[in-house]
């Protein structure tokens, strides 16, 4: 049973493992089908017709293939097979002699203490640094091992697959989100040149067809994660903190991870990966062209741009490790970029 087109910008599925997963950037995860209609309203804000449309399939999805699964009884691919699409992959650790598998160091030398009897030993003798998927997230992870190194090949043909049919309910859907965006910033910008619908356009998470810059994501998306996992292993949470106040006279900071602030990173995250998305999209091919957004860049920031485009296929091929050197990209557009903000 395929996904109605109306829903096909949010959900797809796996059929293999008998799964619905969300294809939001902020998500990319299994949804119960039990749990589907609130996910879409609680979750992404969804107006009321579309989640009856979903209540609707999910009813025969259940009545006619039978899914009622949840995060505890969905079956588990197997260690090191290819990776799931939708899915993210990440660094974790297994014991080694054991199933047990996590994505924080700290928590598998626990393991392997408590369970294994096994004290003041090197990591390289306890555990295996291996590449990780879960079909759920926020505490219900199951995680198993994936071989990333298959990865590639078989993405761009098998998302592909996914495509059809979801330009035009993903323009709809874009045009629907940028209303209420459109009239928050008409005060600001009503005498500006600025094109806010071409911005909007730029800001957006790549599709298929934008390889490199969707890899750059995922890569940025890892070092956060990997970032956040030497603070937990450390256990200093309160190094990472946030302004409360721009203000000098009641500056103060408050920890990412307070109970009240558990969407802090993310939202910050996504606001960095729209600036990536905007910048590597908008520079002109030459200095003197315009942008499509009015944007202008300086000569310098127009140069680092040009400069990491034509140093990308050239340090790839050198054999240099794809990750580092997307770091090193992300880092040179922050301090390039921001010299000029």
């Amino acid at each position: 049973m395929e996904v109605p087109s109306s829903l096909a910008h949010l959900l797809t599925i796996n059929v293999e493992y008998k799964a619905v997963l969300c294809l939001r950037p902020l998500c990319c995860k299994a949804v119960s089908p039990v749990g589907l209609v609130e996910h879409l309203r609680k979750i992404h804000h969804e107006k009321p017709e579309l989640r009856r449309q979903a209540e609707d399939w999910i009813q025969d999805l259940k009545r006619e293939l039978r899914w009622t699964y949840n995060w505890a009884t969905i079956q588990l691919p197997a260690n090191g097979s290819t990776p799931q699409l939708v899915l993210l992959v990440v660094d974790g650790f297994r014991c080694l002699q054991c199933v047990f598998t996590t994505t924080s160091r700290d928590r598998a030398r626990k393991h392997v203490s408590k369970e294994h009897l096994k004290k003041q030993k090197k990591d390289q003798e306890i555990f295996k640094r291996v590449q990780l998927q879960t079909w759920f997230k926020d505490g219900k992870e199951r995680y198993w091992e994936v071989d990333e190194s298959k990865e590639q090949e078989l993405e761009l043909e098998e998302e592909q697959e996914l495509e059809p049919e979801r330009e035009q309910e993903l323009e709809l859907e874009q045009e629907q989100e940028l209303e209420p965006e459109l009239e928050l910033g008409q005060l600001v910008l009503s005498k500006s040149k600025h094109d806010m619908l071409k911005t909007y356009e730029f800001l957006q998470y790549p599709g298929l067809e934008e390889t490199e810059l969707h890899q750059l994501l995922l890569a940025w998306d890892r070092i956060r994660e990997r970032a956040l996992n030497t603070l937990e292993s450390v256990d200093h949470k309160d190094a990472l903190k946030w302004w409360v106040s721009l203000k000098n006279e009641v500056a103060s900071q408050h920890p990412f991870e307070l109970p009240d602030k558990s969407s802090t990173l993310t939202k910050y995250s996504q606001i960095w990966e729209q600036f990536i998305c905007y910048v590597l999209r908008t520079a002109p091919a030459e200095f003197s062209d315009d942008t499509e957004t009015g944007v202008v860049y300086t000569q310098e920031q127009w140069e680092a741009e040009q400069d990491e485009d034509g140093e990308e296929d050239e340090d790839f091929a050198e054999g240099d490790d794809e990750e580092e050197f997307s770091a090193n990209m992300i880092n040179n557009i922050i301090v390039r970029q921001a010299s000029h903000g």
